[in-house]
């Protein structure tokens, strides 16, 4: 994969930026589930760990400045006035893509580095850990959580009852995982098991 490609670049961007739009108020359910499985086919496909440090960074940059953009609008009170802060919106737009973005690209680069065969897995176990992470760490900042893009879908959604939105998140990248190894893998096994997972989350959202 030709990194060095500007279009590869800005289309990293618009992936993570299309997932924030599974969060309210839009709930675009498949725009999410879909950028997710294209990072995960990117990072798949990644034949250095720096360059899944750079596919992660920039899908995470993109998720975060999209998905915290509104905060932008505190900073606009009184922007008339010698008061304003509307000066720092360039600020947390690059703060959100350059820092909030290591919570993608760390994940995507020790799972290439570590991950050897089962690179991917290693990526959802990390990307699990580090969502965690943003919970509490430098005073916790747990919005955009993945597992958060099911909230209009009751069945699915009563899981974070039993693993909180962090399982929900890892169980939902399992299922983009699953996905992806039967289309293009052609492989059954691991998808048949993350299935009966999936079927005993919605059953346990039913009863």
């Amino acid at each position: 994969m030709a990194m060095k490609k500007w279009h590869l670049f800005v289309g990293l961007f618009f992936l993570g930026s299309l997932a924030t739009y599974g969060f309210a108020p839009d709930y675009f359910l498949w725009g999410a589930l879909a950028s997710f499985f294209a990072l995960i086919y990117f990072l798949d496909t990644a034949k250095t760990p720096r360059e899944s440090f750079a596919i992660g960074h920039l899908f995470g940059a993109g998720y975060f400045v999209f998905g915290l953009a509104w905060i932008t609008n505190a900073l606009q009170v009184d922007a008339y006035t010698y008061t304003h802060f509307g000066w720092l919106i360039p600020i947390f737009y690059l703060g959100c893509g350059l820092f909030m973005g290591l919570f993608f690209s760390l994940p995507s680069y020790l799972s290439r580095k570590y991950g050897k065969t089962k690179k991917i897995e290693l990526f959802i176990l990390l990307f699990t850990l580090f969502e965690w992470s943003r919970e509490w760490i430098f005073t916790g900042l747990p919005w955009n959580k993945l597992g958060a893009i099911w909230l209009e879908t009751p069945l699915v959604i009563q899981s974070v009852s039993l693993f909180w939105t962090t399982g929900l998140s890892s169980m939902t990248l399992l299922l983009i995982y699953a996905v992806y190894m039967l289309i293009l893998k052609k492989k059954w096994k691991t998808p048949l098991v993350v299935i009966a997972l999936w079927v005993g989350l919605i059953f346990y959202g039913h009863r």
